[in-house]
């Protein structure tokens, strides 16, 4: 087989993987829901597709992700729901893998995942204004909608960017050496090795999830 159709056909068989990961993150995590939010993961395994097959790659799993989310088991929040949870997947793996494309070392890693967070949150925000009034019926950044931005929608974004964040950070190295092992990365070889990197990455992912967890638990 010609080695570009070999790395194609491992990048599409990952790329279905990661889709796949995304929506099984999704059900583990759907319980968390406050109101009519849901607090799930499935940003950061998107992320560590866009980190390792490319920022356009984790585009199309975000959209897909979220495609087949709302027919199967969105609930009913209909096409609203669907492009919120567009804009907040591709938003975040997008931000993140971009700058990590042009910046592959844990600074690249960590100012993506922030500039990610950063990025979610506002659009989200911007999102919330504009959007969600209209799921309630209401016209655009209605009063009811805007007291919730404060107090229940801004903390609870943050919660989860800093939550997808963090998993990805946990995740990012043992899922490429998973793939590498699977002979899944068009014949690169990775492997596991605990440095300073390592340790700055775990660091920050686990204080991420302690904050995310916080927050959450403060709307809570």
């Amino acid at each position: 087989m010609n080695k570009n159709i070999r790395t194609e056909t491992h990048r599409l068989v990952g790329m279905a993987i990661f889709c796949a990961l995304a929506l099984v993150a999704t059900l583990a995590t759907k319980w968390a829901q406050i109101a009519f939010l849901t607090f799930d993961a499935k940003d950061a395994v998107i992320t560590v597709a866009a980190y390792i097959y490319g920022p356009t790659s984790g585009l199309v799993i975000a959209v897909l992700t979220s495609v087949i989310e709302t027919l199967s088991f969105g609930g009913d929040t209909g096409w609203y729901g669907l492009l919120m949870n567009i804009l907040s997947s591709v938003v975040f793996s997008f931000t993140a893998s971009f700058i990590y494309k042009l910046k592959r070392d844990v600074n690249g890693a960590l100012i993506g995942l922030f500039s990610a967070v950063i990025g979610t949150v506002g659009v989200m925000m911007l999102a919330n204004m504009f959007i969600t009034p209209l799921y309630f019926g209401l016209p655009v950044m209605a009063p009811y909608v805007m007291s919730l931005l404060p107090t229940l929608l801004l903390p609870f974004n943050l919660a989860k960017a800093l939550m997808n964040a963090a998993i990805a950070m946990l995740l990012y190295r043992p899922v490429l050496v998973a793939l590498s092992k699977a002979k899944l990365l068009g014949g690169r070889s990775v492997g596991f090795s605990f440095n300073k990197s390592t340790v700055i990455i775990l660091s920050v992912g686990c204080a991420a999830l302690v904050l995310a967890v916080v927050i959450m638990l403060t709307i809570i």
